[in-house]
């Protein structure tokens, strides 16, 4: 696949899994943007992660400030065959997109 990998609104509860490698790939690029359409500033998390749980190891972004109607981008992701795109935010409102393309075996 080329293009659009995920689009999702960031978890405030629990992470939301924007993009998932598949593991019959042999290796996904991604890149991720993440937008705060509101009004004040959020702390967002990104982590790479094999589970969906991550490990303090997995994250690329930890409580990063994201401000008012600001964004943030992370290009060039190479993603292993099973890893998962997580992201976090500390409220609602922050929409967040992978694009890239997969390769396959």
């Amino acid at each position: 696949m080329n293009g659009k990998l995920g689009q999702a609104e960031a978890g405030t509860s629990s992470f939301v899994t924007l993009y998932a490698a598949p593991a019959t790939l042999d290796h996904a690029v991604a890149n991720v943007l993440v937008c705060n359409t509101n009004n004040t500033e959020v702390q967002v998390r990104i982590a790479v992660a094999m589970t969906l749980a991550p490990n303090t190891a997995d994250f690329i972004e930890y409580d990063y400030p994201l401000p008012a109607r600001g964004h943030l981008e992370r290009t060039a992701l190479v993603l292993s065959p099973g890893e998962n795109i997580l992201i976090y935010a500390s409220a609602p409102g922050v929409v967040c997109r992978a694009h890239g393309f997969e390769k396959g075996n």
